[in-house]
């Protein structure tokens, strides 16, 4: 299979032109929806954020099969993480739990779509290579950007291929190197010098003063190089062992992190892949409730 050509400065360039910002054109009436439903109310809670939700679909904001569809659930929030040696574990809820995520969704059905589709698509060319379970669907959760922490599982689960990849190109193209580990590692930390230069790209406010937005910098660099290490492993025509012992050739396979970039494309973050409380398998997506 042939991979496409990969230009990393277009890369950055465009990820960080819809970093944080989906297009969100029906903003003005997915406003106008959550004052409609907490005008009279003391406290937004879950029996407003389902009424919202079925609102949005009855002015038409989002398709009534978003109402009460099992493939795409919602954080509870607040929410407390917590993780094991294999997954992260999301606590979930059918129905939205709040007026941030209605709201979000339902001004950019279509973006929403898209990220979803891409965060499907990611992990269904990862299963070959990482041997994941199947997925049960999409959990959504909206996060300010001016706080809390924005921080993707992707590398710590991909962290082994990402390995395997850069040791592999390690020898494919500089097979006289004494210590591959140390290439890797220069790898890493130029990988984190880049990622510090591309807050450039955001206002000042938010790369001087929100830290926790630093955290997805790095997420959307660890996406590139993927993509682009990705990209050189499929015309070096090297292979991956798999977690189940399987030989796969990386130019057997779509680069698997392209569908990655789709997301951030999309202005939403990938968060990674969490299980349940019931250990089904989800993809997470975070909106962010205002621009950077």
């Amino acid at each position: 299979m042939t991979s496409p050509a990969w230009d990393e400065q277009k890369l950055w360039d465009t990820l960080y032109a819809s970093f944080l910002r989906p297009s969100r054109p029906q903003a003005r009436a997915a406003f106008e929806l959550a004052r409609d439903v907490e005008a009279g109310r003391e406290a937004w809670d879950a029996t407003a954020a389902r009424e919202a939700w079925e609102a949005a679909a009855a002015r038409g904001l989002i398709p009534w099969e978003w109402v009460g569809d099992p493939r795409r659930e919602f954080a509870r929030e607040p929410s407390t993480w917590a993780t094991n040696s294999t997954y992260w574990m999301v606590f979930t809820h059918a129905e939205p739990t709040g007026r941030a995520i209605v709201q979000a969704l339902a001004s950019d059905p279509s973006g929403v779509m898209r990220a979803e589709h891409s965060m499907v698509e990611l992990h269904g060319r990862l299963v070959p290579l990482l041997g994941m379970a199947p997925l049960a669907g999409i959990v959504w959760r909206a996060r300010s950007t001016t706080g809390g922490r924005w921080e993707s599982s992707l590398a710590r689960g991909s962290m082994r291929l990402y390995r395997s990849l850069q040791e592999d190109l390690n020898k494919a193209t500089s097979p006289t190197s004494d210590d591959p580990e140390q290439s890797l590692r220069d790898q890493v930390m130029a990988r984190i010098g880049r990622a510090h230069r591309g807050r450039r790209h955001l206002p000042e406010e938010a790369s001087t003063t929100n830290r926790s937005l630093f955290a997805a910098v790095l997420s959307i660099d660890f996406c590139v190089q993927m993509v682009l290490a990705y990209d050189a492993a499929q015309r070096h025509n090297l292979v991956f062992t798999n977690p189940v012992g399987v030989r796969v050739g990386y130019a057997d396979l779509a680069n698997p992190f392209a569908p990655c970039a789709d997301v951030f494309m999309t202005g939403y973050f990938p968060q990674g892949f969490y299980r349940d409380d019931r250990d089904n398998l989800w993809g997470v997506l975070v909106a962010p409730t205002e621009e950077p």
